[in-house]
């Protein structure tokens, strides 16, 4: 602490000095401030560790922050906002606000203040605001003469109590949060951990104010502009803010003047000097972003509404765009795109969900981690060892852009590869005029280069409009990007506009649909509104990638393409027959599924596709001829698992990263598996190998991807047993028809029109009281799969099923399926010859053929639910109706019930179903043929050795039924007993997964990863 001590004597010696006025920052950050931080461990003249942000003075105000402390000279981890020691940092809120403001539009948690005189934590991950005192959001402060003293009993106390540490003296505590090493580590991601759920981000409040201008603004152009249809409307609206933006955030980043739009509007006829202004600047930009568009800038608008927008764009408002990522400003655009206008019935402007961000659930971003995985796993790969020439024609597309975040990070990886390139021999490349010297050996690339790298390398297409100018506009930013243009003049010259035309590059269209979908469906054409949501795109044209295609093809196809579920909507479907729909469809199929095709047919051979979407399309029965087109076009290299991380938070699907190179190699899949840290965003990824299954030889059977070798080791043990399939009967429940209808009856004491339509319906406790005994119904007990539990289920229920008239009958017939045959052709015929409100009366009758044999529901049996969060197997031999979500293991050969309901309820088939069963966010899809691939481990039980252990496992699964029961019972009065039974639970649980081990021979280590693997709630 020497240094330190030697640093505060220096202050003290000569304090009067240092807090005059006219000992300035510049002097402070020199003598004081610097110092400080290399004793914290700082490298302050290393760029990859300390940024000195560029500064400029506007009214007074600074427009960026004195440091920020990175990662790798790229990831910022807390900002450092300097003063001179004449300022009052205690009690002055100027510069409380100003730190806050910078940490909270670069998404901080925390950040400092100090003149080192004194020093001040601030919370920076709420939205500040001007008028809040100086010690708001305050974490700590404390002056240069408290350094080495001990904290005060309050902050002691606080730190004790909020993060369960201690600290000796005040600079303890910042050397454990702030120095260079802790925070390497991840000291600050405690700060993270303390936000509270559900609090609004930078991205939150600039999203609200970005919704409630366009909703402004769509009803000032609506209510004067009466011919616009609600397409011009939403691209008019679109257009005016993205000009709007990014003039906004140019002055900022200080390529306009600024306050130049704020003085626009502060004058009348706002939009009619806007539209000048937006000529000059498509004069001066040349873009395509400003070029002018009659109905666009003919348009009439009030001024208020263009005050109101700009206002919201100053100070002080807490919003700093010289900072603001350009990524940020795209996960904004993107949930902001997930909305469309439209005009009701009443000429009133409706901003809605659209229909398939609707059906989607919502808009999901992909997050920077996985952006930044896929383009270093293809773009990475394809450069690798390469010079800057030898990539200059390399071309990237993403199908599906959006607003564009995948180009976004693909376009910043090229520019830093060509960087790191140029600086390691800078006067060579000095002269070439591609980088340039900023002061301080440090280098960037010329404006002119990132500009010809953008043009030559980055390529997409969106079926939305307002989404390719989304991403023009975050390009143009990004290339923009720490640039100060007026220092460079000779960007300026008059034949060539500062800015490059993304129009060649990003493109609007259908990448699914080309023009020969009108060829059979000609009637559509002259439909405006279903060309516009069709709006086909032909990729060999000249409006689409001609001279790209004619080269072969693309380099790198990456992105995260819609998907919508499986479906069997041929009529939607079709439409992507684009000389090749009808070689894949097979039945219900996912849109995403036919961009791996289109994405195959569109790279150029030995290149890369990567992208990430949901893994149905290995395992579907549907996916059997897009998996062979696969095998036999490209080779799968990796995997990378995301279903333990939940990628998308708030969405149901789990997701993989799939990575195609296209040429056909006999290699492993290198399967991985990333684990996030939620605390600060970062990720670690874990690496294993499959090499036993090869997927050339699969072709259209069901790949079961495994995670590593210890589990293929214990599959392969499996497969040579026998399937439970083959065992066994595997079926669903009972299919019911319009419950509402018999309901609907029975509340109005008229029960014959239900009783004269053969029908199965579900009714309640109630309306079971109101039936007399007819033998014209069979009516019995109903349960739903939530009755349904691990060696349990609930035994009371109030819901009961009714078969009525025929089906009643034919009910009690074992060769029932045989008649279902002759039923079907008639029941399908009938059903569409009425119409629906007659199908209500006839209770959906057709629903016969998904009925069975009642033998199914008598005798022994496992019953299991469909969905869950783990599996569910329970036995029962009494009669058991249930819904056709739940599914019956009956009519097993030559084992016992108990037997098999040990094997399915242990660790080790849980294991098993985790790398079989498609999964929905964390919920399980337990279907016929996943159940019915698990090996079974059969005894002969004239062994005597093997007949112990079948006895021994049958008296556990007994004691186990006896024992959740009891666990489930209500006579459990006391948190002891109900303890108690939990225990025995427990541990019979164990004996049941140690006797199934021993059964299929799995070693120590095969166990460990099971146990690892498994939680069994």
């Amino acid at each position: 602490m020497k240094k330190l001590k030697d640093l505060i004597d220096k202050f003290d010696s000569n304090k009067k000095e240092y807090k005059n006025s006219d000992f300035n920052e510049t002097q402070t950050r020199i003598v004081f401030i610097d110092p400080f931080f290399e004793i914290l461990g700082w490298d302050m003249k290393n760029h990859s560790q300390v940024i000195h942000e560029d500064r400029l003075k506007v009214d007074g105000k600074t427009k960026a922050p004195d440091y920020g402390m990175v990662i790798n000279g790229s990831k910022r981890l807390f900002y450092v906002e300097a003063k001179k020691p004449s300022v009052d940092i205690q009690n002055s809120k100027d510069p409380a606000f100003q730190i806050k403001r910078y940490a909270y539009t670069a998404k901080l948690p925390v950040s400092i203040v100090t003149d080192f005189e004194e020093f001040a934590i601030y919370d920076t991950s709420r939205k500040p605001d001007n008028d809040d005192k100086a010690n708001k959001s305050r974490i700590f402060f404390c002056r240069y003469d408290d350094y080495l003293k001990p904290l005060d009993n309050e902050n002691h106390n606080r730190f004790k109590k909020e993060f369960d540490i201690e600290f000796k003296t005040n600079f303890e505590l910042i050397n454990h949060f702030f120095s260079k090493s802790n925070a390497y580590k991840g000291s600050l991601d405690v700060f993270k951990k303390k936000i509270s759920k559900g609090h609004k981000t930078i991205d939150d409040e600039i999203l609200e104010d970005v919704e409630e201008w366009r909703k402004l603004l769509a009803e000032n152009i609506a209510k004067h502009n009466i011919s616009l249809d609600a397409y011009q409307l939403n691209e008019a609206v679109q257009k005016i803010l993205d000009r709007i933006i990014f003039l906004r955030m140019a002055e900022d980043r200080q390529t306009e003047e600024y306050l130049k739009l704020k003085n626009i509007v502060a004058k009348d006829d706002v939009y009619r000097n806007l539209v000048e202004y937006f000529k000059n600047s498509n004069k001066k930009y040349n873009s395509g972003l400003f070029k002018p568009e009659d109905y666009i800038d003919t348009l009439e608008i009030s001024n208020n509404v263009f005050k109101r927008i700009v206002k919201d764009l100053y100070y002080p408002k807490p919003y700093e765009f010289s900072i603001l990522p350009i990524e940020t400003l795209g996960h904004i655009y993107e949930q902001f795109l997930g909305k469309t206008i439209t005009i009701n019935d009443k000429n009133k402007v409706v901003i809605e969900l659209k229909p398939e961000v609707r059906k989607a659930g919502g808009v999901y971003y992909t997050p920077e981690y996985i952006v930044k995985y896929i383009v270093e796993n293809t773009v990475g790969e394809k450069i690798k060892k390469k010079t800057p020439k030898e990539i200059e024609s390399l071309t990237v597309l993403d199908p599906a852009c959006g607003s564009g975040s995948f180009l976004i990070g693909a376009y910043q990886y090229l520019l830093d590869f060509h960087l790191n390139y140029y600086i390691d021999d800078t006067k060579k490349y000095l002269r070439e005029n591609v980088i340039y010297d900023i002061g301080e050996k440090e280098y960037k690339l010329t404006f002119r280069e990132k500009r010809r790298i953008l043009l030559n390398n980055i390529y997409g297409v969106d079926i939305d409009s307002q989404a390719v100018e989304v991403t023009k506009l975050s390009l143009l930013l990004k290339m923009m990007e720490g640039e100060i243009l007026e220092s460079n003049d000779e960007l300026f010259s008059q034949n060539e506009g500062i800015l490059p035309n993304l129009e060649n590059n990003i493109k609007c269209g259908n990448s699914l649909i080309e023009s020969a979908f009108y060829e059979n469906n000609f009637s559509l054409f002259g439909d405006k509104e279903k060309r516009r949501s069709i709006n086909t795109f032909d990729w060999k044209s000249d409006d689409g990638f001609k001279n790209i295609l004619s080269k072969g093809g693309f380099d790198c196809i990456i992105g995260n393409p819609p998907y919508a579920g499986q479906k069997s909507n041929k009529e939607l479907l079709q439409m992507f027959n684009s000389g090749f729909w009808e070689c894949f469809y097979e039945r219900k199929q996912d849109i995403y599924y036919y961009f791996y095709i289109k994405s195959i047919l569109l790279a150029k051979e030995n290149g890369y596709i990567s992208m990430i979407t949901p893994h149905y399309w290995l395992t579907a029965e549907s996916a059997g001829k897009i998996r062979d087109f696969i095998s036999k076009n490209t080779t799968l290299i990796e995997i990378l698992d995301c279903s333990t991380s939940k990628v998308f938070k708030d969405a149901s699907v789990n997701t993989m990263v799939y990575t195609f190179i296209k040429s056909i190699e006999d290699i492993p899949i290198k399967i991985k598996e990333i684990i996030l840290n939620k605390d600060n965003d970062s990720y670690i990824i874990k690496n294993e190998y499959l090499s036993i299954v090869n997927i050339k030889d699969l072709g259209l059977e069901v790949w079961n991807i495994f995670k590593n070798n210890s589990y293929v080791d214990i599959l392969n043990k499996g497969l040579k047993l026998k399937l439970l399939k083959d065992l066994s009967t595997i079926s669903p429940g009972i299919q019911t028809g319009c419950d509402k209808v018999g309901s609907k009856h029975i509340k109005i004491l008229n029960i014959e029109p239900m009783l004269k339509n053969a029908g199965i319906y579900v009714i309640n406790k109630n309306e079971y009281s109101k039936f007399n005994k007819s033998s014209n119904i069979f009516i019995k007990p109903w349960y739903k799969n939530s009755a349904i539990d691990r060696y349990y289920y609930k035994p009371k229920n109030d819901s009961y099923v009714i078969i009525t008239n025929s089906i009643k009958n034919l009910s009690l017939v074992p060769e029932l399926e045989n008649h279902l045959l002759k039923f079907k052709t008639i029941i399908d015929s009938r059903y569409k010859n009425f119409a629906l409100k007659n199908a209500y009366e006839l209770g959906r009758w057709w629903y016969l053929y998904g009925y069975r044999p009642n033998t199914d529901f008598i005798g022994e049996k496992i019953v299991f639910p469909y969905r869950g969060h783990y599996p569910k197997f329970t036995y029962t031999d009494n009669e058991f109706y249930a819904s056709i979500d739940v599914f019956y293991i009956t009519r097993l050969e030559n084992t016992s019930f108990k037997y098999i309901l040990g094997i399915l309820n242990s660790k080790l088939i849980h294991y098993f179903l985790d790398k079989n069963c498609k999964k929905k966010g964390d919920v399980y899809e337990f279907y016929q043929k996943p159940i019915g691939s698990i090996p079974i481990k059969t005894l002969n039980l004239d062994n005597s050795e093997e007949s112990l252990v079948y006895k021994k496992l049958i008296g556990f699964v007994d004691d186990m039924l006896i024992a959740q029961n009891e666990l489930n019972s209500s006579n459990l009065i006391t948190e002891t007993d109900r303890k108690l039974a939990r225990q025995k639970v427990g541990i019979l649980d164990k004996q049941i997964n140690k006797i199934v081990y021993e059964l299929y021979e799995l070693t120590d280590d095969e166990i460990k990863i099971v146990e690892e693997s498994t939680k069994i709630n």
